[in-house]
């Protein structure tokens, strides 16, 4: 049986070899390398081919954030999975939009976190339930870091935008979210407002033509 190969990047040993352990008992599965340090993984993870690179990003203070957009830089094609101690609600998009391809908690079971590495080697992004639509949400509208308008806007507006982006008309909206047609007019003006668009019919075309590019990248969550 073919295995894939998984480089480990934690700066604590004793984590390092625990999960070392954990994959190598997994069929399919073996440690292809590890490393302490972004100095170490950026010297050595090509070499070792992975077909699925594991990070947390707390290493050396925040770096393992720089780390993945480095790797993606160096033309590093492997799926990267972020395996941290940092909440997902904060640091799950911001990862992804560097290159990762999922995030799970460390608190996780062991059996859960194989579980997600398969997917994520399989061709799925992964991000935990509890924050799944609304990382995605963000994904799709807002471009990148820097775009202040969207940054703007909240994660309830973003829901009533996505269901624009997918031609559902506004009284279908109240009910799919149990609010009033009025409480979904309200929001559509604070998105105008936000977004600095002057028509409701202009803001549902800009979220239609995201939705489409979005669903044109072919991401399987």
């Amino acid at each position: 049986m073919t295995k894939h190969r998984v480089f480990i990047v934690d700066g604590e040993h004793v984590f390092r070899r625990g999960l070392r352990d954990l994959l190598e008992t997994e069929p399919g599965l073996m440690v292809a390398g590890e490393a302490a340090s972004v100095a170490d993984a950026l010297a050595t993870v090509q070499a070792s081919m992975p077909d699925l690179i594991l990070i947390e990003i707390a290493i050396e203070k925040h770096s393992g954030m720089d780390l993945i957009k480095s790797l993606r830089d160096m033309g590093v094609k492997c799926p990267i999975l972020v395996l941290s101690t940092r909440q997902e609600r904060k640091y799950a998009e911001p990862a992804l939009r560097r290159g990762a391809n999922g995030y799970i908690m460390k608190r996780e079971s062991g059996e859960r976190i194989v579980e997600v590495a398969r997917e994520v080697i399989g061709g799925r992004t992964y991000v935990g339930s509890p924050v799944r639509a609304t990382v995605k949400r963000r994904l799709i509208f807002i471009s990148d870091e820097s775009d202040a308008g969207y940054r703007e806007v909240k994660d309830r507006e973003l829901e009533v935008l996505e269901l624009m982006g997918r031609g559902v008309s506004i009284e279908e909206i109240a009910r799919k979210l149990f609010l009033s047609v009025k409480a979904i007019e309200s929001r559509i003006s604070r998105l105008r407002k936000k977004l600095n668009v002057m028509k409701t019919a202009d803001l549902k075309a800009m979220a239609i033509e995201k939705t489409r590019v979005w669903d044109l990248r072919g991401e399987r969550w």
